[in-house]
């Protein structure tokens, strides 16, 4: 027995020996060299062309090893570069665990590599020669089969290596249909004492990339490093990742300012190739997100709170199989706000999520209202649903139960506390239940549904609560308005309905204060627009900031041009609204007007707006007006037209006049009236400039107040007839009959074209200009007699020179500021009058004496006649005036 053992033992080692021997002689007498032809020939007969352009080498003990120097792998066709290449490949296994048919890897080096690939436009890749005609993906009905990890005679495989290296890789790809060029370089990777044992092995990672792609505008540089503790078990049933660490930094080519992302794991998988079973935790150090999408877009990210965005990270913990998966807890930091919850994930379909949080305004991470427009990919935008296809499909194929509560949310200004969200998705239909928030102690509610058609159903409710309560509770700046009591009792309620392409809102229900708004709206598409609203009293002059008031400095200057730059009107809103409006007010007073019964339709569209009926009762008359906004072209262009009737025009300049200052002159009485006016320009100061408009008024009776322009006449005469106006009591008002006038605007100028009215016992007209750029007017107001005011007492206008002369004695020459200081005596046309009058009256007293003298004449003629009658008889003058005719 002994000498048979010894035997075997001594056969064994004679063929360990025998082998060995052989093995040091191949590797010793053999040049791999010489066989590299043939290599690269059975490489291209496989369908891989490769190059072996350095030496090769090989080592048999104590390990098997090879090395290739600066080999390629080809592309399709000759004048194409290398698809990929290696500077240096270096692999060893342990010679002795392959008698035992196992694989001991000591070392593997891959040293320089180096890979192109290539998409282009038409989707054919570099690579796709490599690939065989046979080879197919496994269909739907097809699932892949499992790897396999035996033999061919069924002995489980044996796996381990010291090191595998790769160093100095660089891996570029690029694809034309989406402009896209990634370049990694450096790439490394490491992992030391590989095994299947179940013992823990370390992997490292790092790269370095520059990204280009048609949507950013600049190159992304990324770099980073993964590291993590692999523990792997022969039949790959169990996958275990301990101490994972991802660090990565992000920039890009015109930002110096990097952003940083770390990121621990670990995972615990077993059942890995049949039916897994997870565990896992991944942290996010709370990370400047902003700054990460800064990145990635031309303009920098900008919301109202500079500070959002700028931590936000999370704490998961995963366990369960892909079927039935539970995360909890979840526990994210948005910059000071903390959400916890957790979730449960079955069929890959069915969510269970509950999210509790602290507080939060969301008006944080709205975009600044300064900011430019975010520029978005047109990539990045949704594809459109094809037709037939519903709008929101995806409902139907998840089913869900979401219960989400915070302490407070603000948003708009307004603060809900302790909103809490249940809402179910089943059958495609997405039931909210009523959403319920505190405002003021009071519940404010939200419910409805939604389903896969886009179909929709909601009511809003929200009870009275004193707005500016709430804001002062939440220290949010209170708006300036003229009243302080206001805002104090404010609700809605509401309902809608629809799809997300048509809402409508029926049974609006607004309350204000005392006013109390009732309506509905449609909305179509976002853009088409249709409201119709009925409000009780309103008083907007509440609501709106008191009038600044105005400094000497400023009052002095008038319309003086701003000195700086002014903003030009923006109406790119109307470009793409389509809207239509129908408004009733029982009362509204808008600063300092009221009207009553008001109603207002108008309409816009395609950038061209539309008043096409306002109609209200206004201070005892009646007001009707039409206009148009049309911002079609580059210079926006306003026309309007007004009607009134019957307006009563002391209490509507009372409204006008601004400030405690009492008015400078009053008009009294009933008119009547017509506007047209016409304007155009990209600002205020130029629709001022280039307003024109006509005025044609009316009335039957009017009172100025003041100023009595009679007493003025009255004055004027007398100085005119060199006498001096008698000491009476004159009233301080001008009353005018049958008053009508016509003015035209232009260049920021009205002038007067025509006016008439009656005064008393003579006509009133007025011709001037009134400069409303300059607040200055000059008007003269002409009068003419129609007979000397012999019943006027206190007025000397008694000569018969007066009647029918237009005399221009009055003249109103000044500052608009101080209208009653601007109207008096016309001294140049008194001048002129008097020399007139004077000149009438010495030639009236001429006329006189003439006529004295020829009476004088004819009564001796008569007397004479007489006589020759007396003393030749009756008849006898006749006959000798007749004697004494010359032919």
């Amino acid at each position: 027995m002994k000498s048979a053992l010894k035997t075997l033992a001594i056969a064994g080692a004679a063929l360990v020996g025998f082998t060995g021997a052989a093995m040091v002689a191949i590797t010793t007498l053999i040049d791999p060299n010489d066989y590299k032809p043939q290599i690269e020939e059975l490489a291209q007969q496989q369908g891989y062309p490769i190059a072996l352009n350095g030496e090769l080498s090989w080592q048999f003990f104590p390990r098997l090893g090879i090395a290739v120097n600066d080999a390629q792998l080809l592309g399709a066709d000759a004048g194409q570069p290398a698809l990929a290449s290696v500077k240096e490949v270096r692999a060893s296994v342990m010679v002795l665990p392959l008698l035992r048919k196992q694989v001991a890897v000591d070392h593997v080096l891959l040293d320089g590599l180096s890979a192109n690939l290539s998409i282009d436009k038409n989707g054919n890749t570099s690579w796709q020669h490599l690939l065989k005609e046979d080879d197919q993906s496994p269909t739907a009905s097809e699932p892949p089969s499992e790897p396999t990890i035996t033999d061919n005679k069924g002995h489980s495989l044996f796996l381990e290596a010291n090191s595998i290296q790769l160093k100095n890789a660089e891996i570029r790809y690029i694809d034309q249909r989406s402009d896209t060029d990634i370049r990694l370089r450096p790439l490394g990777a490491e992992i030391n004492r590989l095994n299947l044992d179940g013992i823990e092995f370390p992997v490292r990672v790092e790269w370095s990339a520059e990204i280009n792609h048609g949507a950013l505008k600049q190159t992304l540089m990324n770099s980073g490093s993964l590291e993590t503790a692999v523990t792997l078990t022969q039949d790959f049933s169990h996958l275990k990742l301990k101490q994972g660490h991802l660090n990565s930094e992000m920039g890009n080519s015109d930002v110096k300012e990097k952003s940083f992302i770390t990121l621990e794991f670990g995972a615990d998988i077993t059942n890995l190739l049949t039916n897994p079973t997870i565990k896992a935790h991944a942290e996010l150090t709370p990370t400047d997100v902003k700054a990460i999408a800064n990145n990635f877009t031309a303009q920098p990210l900008q919301t109202h709170n500079p500070k959002s965005l700028t931590r936000v990270g999370f704490n998961l913990s995963v366990a369960g199989t892909p079927d039935n998966l539970s995360i909890n807890p979840i526990a994210i930091t948005l910059d000071d706000t903390s959400i916890n919850g957790k979730a449960e994930l079955a069929n890959q379909n069915q969510l269970q999520l509950q999210l509790t949080g602290s507080t939060i305004n969301v008006d944080d991470y709205l975009p600044d209202a300064n900011a430019p427009p975010a520029e978005i990919p047109e990539e990045a935008l949704p594809e459109p649903t094809t037709d037939g296809e519903a709008p929101l499909a995806v409902l139907n194929q998840y089913s869900a139960d979401i219960n989400i509560g915070f302490e407070q949310i603000s948003a708009m200004g307004i603060a809900l506390n302790t909103p809490q969200l249940t809402a179910k998705l089943a059958d495609g239909v997405l039931k909210v239940q009523p959403l319920a928030a505190k405002i003021n102690g009071k519940t404010a509610q939200l419910s409805g549904q939604l389903d896969a058609q886009g179909k929709l159903q909601a009511k809003l409710n929200v009870p009275t609560i004193n707005a500016r309560q709430l804001l002062t509770d939440l220290n949010i700046e209170l708006p300036v308005t003229a009243d302080n009591s206001t805002l104090q009792a404010v609700d809605l309620s509401l309902d809608a309905s629809g799809n997300l392409d048509d809402i409508a809102i029926n049974n609006l229900n607004f309350g204000l204060d005392q006013t109390r708004i009732t309506g509905s709206a449609r909305i179509r598409n976002g853009s088409d627009i249709d409201i119709k609203l009925a409000g009780t009293e309103l008083n907007a002059d509440r609501y709106l900031p008191p009038p600044a008031e105005a400094t000497p400095a400023e009052t002095e200057a008038g319309a003086t041009q701003p000195t700086t730059p002014e903003t030009p009107l923006d109406f790119s809103a109307l470009q793409t609204l389509n809207a239509k409006a129908s408004v009733t007010f029982s009362k509204l007073k808008a600063h300092n007007l009221e009207l009553a019964n008001l109603k207002l339709a108008a309409n816009s569209s395609q950038g061209l707006a539309k008043l096409d009926n306002l109609s209200a009762d206004f201070y005892q008359g009646q007001l009707k007006a039409k206009g148009q906004l049309d911002a079609r072209s580059k210079t926006p262009s306003v026309s309007f037209t007004g009607d009134g009737q019957g307006v009563a025009i002391k209490p509507l300049l009372a409204a006008l006049a601004t400030g405690d200052t009492p008015q400078k002159f009053v008009l009294a009485g009933l008119a009547n009236g017509k506007v047209t006016l016409n304007t155009q320009g990209n600002t205020v100061s130029h629709w001022m400039e280039n307003a024109k408009a006509n005025i044609n008024a009316n009335t039957q009776s009017l009172q100025l107040v003041p100023i009595n322009i009679e007493k003025m006449v009255c004055q004027a005469v007398a100085l005119v007839q060199g006498e001096s106006l008698a000491n009476i009591d004159w009233p301080a008002l001008t009353q005018m009959q049958d008053l009508n006038v016509k003015i035209s605007y232009a260049n920021q100028t009205a002038t007067i074209e025509e006016l008439s009215a009656g005064v008393e016992q003579f006509n009133l007209g007025a011709l001037g200009k009134v400069d409303l750029g300059k607040q200055s007017l000059d008007v003269q107001l002409p009068v003419q007699f129609s007979q000397p005011l012999t019943q006027r007492e206190g007025c000397p206008a008694t000569s018969s020179w007066l009647v029918g002369k237009a005399l221009s004695l009055v003249r109103c020459k000044g500052s608009l500021l101080e209208p009653t200081q601007a109207c008096g005596l016309d001294d140049r046309a008194i001048r002129e009058a008097v020399k007139d009058y004077a000149e009438a009256k010495a030639k009236a007293k001429v006329e006189a004496k003439k006529d004295e003298a020829e009476q004088r004449l004819d009564e001796k003629k008569d007397r004479l006649k007489d006589k020759i009658d007396q003393e030749l008889g009756e008849g006898a003058s006749d006959l000798l005036k007749d004697l004494f005719k010359r032919d």
